[in-house]
């Protein structure tokens, strides 16, 4: 297999399940702090739904972009990276 495909199939494997992790953890947090759709007589749904998905699917992305540029400047002689790697 070649490797561009390789690190290009792990970099979607590590988004889809830092995001299936982070989205059941977020809708908890909503509903805890009531940050949820309320239905009413405007909306489609019969249930509260919480706000928060895409906070997980962003939170995922960025550190599924920002991982590969943290292992690349470990790697240099960059003091100031040092207390992040």
């Amino acid at each position: 297999m070649n490797p561009f495909y390789l690190a290009l199939s792990s970099i979607f494997v590590a988004a889809f399940l830092l995001s299936a992790i982070l989205v059941p953890i977020i809708r908890s947090v909503a509903c805890r702090y009531d940050f949820v759709d309320n239905p009413g007589e405007r909306k489609v749904h019969a249930v509260s739904i919480p706000y928060g998905g895409g906070i997980a699917i962003y939170l995922s992305f960025v550190v599924v972009s920002l991982s590969p540029l943290l292992i690349i400047y470990s790697h240099l002689e960059v003091d100031f990276l040092k207390p992040f790697v």
